[in-house]
Parts: C-alpha cells; structure tokens; sequence
C-alpha cells in the first residue's frame, strides 16, 4: 500500500516537476526584485523632490528678504537726500536773511 502511494506521488511530482509552472519560479523572484528596485527608486525620487521644493522655498524667502532689506535701504536714503534739501536751503535762507539785514 505504502509503495502504491509513493509510486502515484512520484507520478505526480514528476507531472508539476516538468510542467509549466516552473515559470513561477523564474516569474516570481523578478518581479519581487523589480518590486524592491521600484519602491527603492521611488522613494529616493521622492526624497529628492522634497529637497528640491525645501531649496526652492528657502530661495524664495532668501528673496523676499533681499527685497525687504532693498526697499528698507531706498526709504532711508530717499528721506535723507530729502533732510539734506531741507538743511540746505534752511542754510541757504539763513544766509539770505543775513544779507538781507547788512543791506
């Protein structure tokens, strides 16, 4: 009985061992390489985007700041060129008032 049973066993191990399901075995370890490869490369890119749109928003704020420090600059030399204006010709109406009472 033991022998019959081992006999139909080998005979169907024999059918799955030269059937086409050794296609599988080439199949399945590729994809799951390919998988792993995949997840890997994406989430490096991934990664990468995220650095670059970080870089990009510091380079904006690093703008936004030049900007601000630009317009600060201009504001303060544009009142003291006008102080400057408002000295001279206060100076320039000092000396016209001095004249004006030695004539």
């Amino acid at each position: 009985m033991e022998s019959q049973k081992f006999c139909e066993l080998h005979s169907v191990a024999g059918v799955f061992d030269h059937s086409k399901f050794d296609v599988l075995t080439e199949f399945v370890p590729e994809f799951l390489i390919f998988i792993l490869f995949n997840n890997f490369f994406s989430t490096l890119f991934n990664s990468l985007l995220s650095i670059v749109d970080d870089l990009l928003s510091l380079v904006d704020l690093l703008f936004l700041i030049v900007i601000v420090v630009l317009v600060a600059l201009i504001s303060q030399t544009l009142d003291h060129i006008d102080g400057l204006t408002d000295e001279l010709l206060a100076h320039n109406f000092n000396h016209f008032h001095l004249l004006k009472l030695l004539s």
